[in-house]
């Protein structure tokens, strides 16, 4: 049984989204209430969440700011849960909580350092997902590793599914950490830099499928890493921008010159650096029309 003794301190947890509220819908069912709430964008619906269970909602937070390391010093919190939110910590902030900063970092550490790791595993056709919690140091996801967890992600699967699933576990991870706390169990794991990799955040620009240069795999994996809720993998026909949202790998050869299309029935192929893949949702932006046998793809 969970000792009570934790639920009586007080708790901060920054977040913007779901990774965040899922965290905190899991730690209210579990009686921690004592806990204050900070976003540094309007979200109505942690707004309403906080509203309906009666939680400290701090809004427009600039974390670093000397006005929000005050409240810090002031209010005393026991630990600093940091979910998804936008805004660097600065080790002075991190380190004013009595147990620290814990972050919920979407990718293996030290393999997966830096942004969008949930994209960038399914770009590089990881078939085992991993998040990971960690405590929060000075440096870029460089913290001690505190737990570790791993999914299986099919080539049906994008990443709106990883999110789902990604979101549903973190709860997991941090409960168990607060239960190891609780009874003095915590066993850190420092992470091995020799193993280390960092990654961009990746912005809409970086979206470009470059026909001639990837595999109908590598399409495919690129396709369902950028799709909803992002605006997706694009090219261009036309000079009109076409958001491609879902592909599908087939076992027929169709063979050509990449970029382009084949209408195949009521199914259109695109051809990659080796064979065709079928396109199953696109979108032309600004264009109420529809891709057209043997025109193109295009970088441009």
């Amino acid at each position: 049984m969970e000792i009570k003794r934790l639920y009586k301190y007080l708790f901060f947890i920054y977040l913007n989204g779901d990774r965040g509220l899922e965290v905190l819908k899991s730690l209210i069912s579990k009686d921690y209430t004592n806990i204050e709430v900070f976003i540094d964008k309007k979200k109505t619906n942690i707004e309403n969440f906080c509203s309906k269970n009666s939680l400290v909602l701090n809004s427009n937070v600039k974390v670093n700011s000397n006005k929000h390391i005050t409240y810090i010093k002031k209010k005393e919190p026991y630990l600093s849960i940091v979910a998804g939110f936008s805004q660097i910590f600065s080790n002075k902030i991190i380190d004013l909580p009595l147990r620290g900063t814990i972050n919920l970092h979407a990718g293996p550490l030290p393999e997966y350092r830096g942004g969008s790791p949930l994209n960038w595993q399914i770009i590089e056709g990881k078939s085992k997902i991993g998040i990971s919690l960690i405590k929060m140091n000075e440096g870029i996801d460089t913290g001690e590793v505190i737990g570790l967890k791993y999914f299986p992600l099919s080539k049906s699967q994008n990443i709106g599914d990883a999110h789902r699933i990604a979101n549903k576990l973190f709860p997991v991870l941090v409960l168990s950490f607060l239960q190891k706390l609780n009874k003095k169990s915590l066993n850190f794991l420092m992470q091995k830099n020799r193993y280390a990799k960092y990654w961009h955040q990746r912005q809409d620009s970086d979206g470009l499928i470059r026909w001639e240069k990837m595999n109908a795999l590598q399409v495919h994996n690129f396709v369902r890493a950028l799709t909803t809720p992002y605006k997706g993998a694009f090219s261009y026909y036309g000079g009109k921008k076409v958001r491609i949202l879902k592909t599908n790998l087939i076992k027929e050869g169709f063979y050509g010159t990449p970029g382009r299309i084949i209408k195949s029935k009521k199914s259109f192929i695109v051809i990659c650096s080796d064979k065709g893949i079928k396109i199953e949702n696109y979108i032309i932006e600004g264009y109420k029309g529809t891709l057209l046998n043997g025109k193109y793809l295009t970088n441009d």
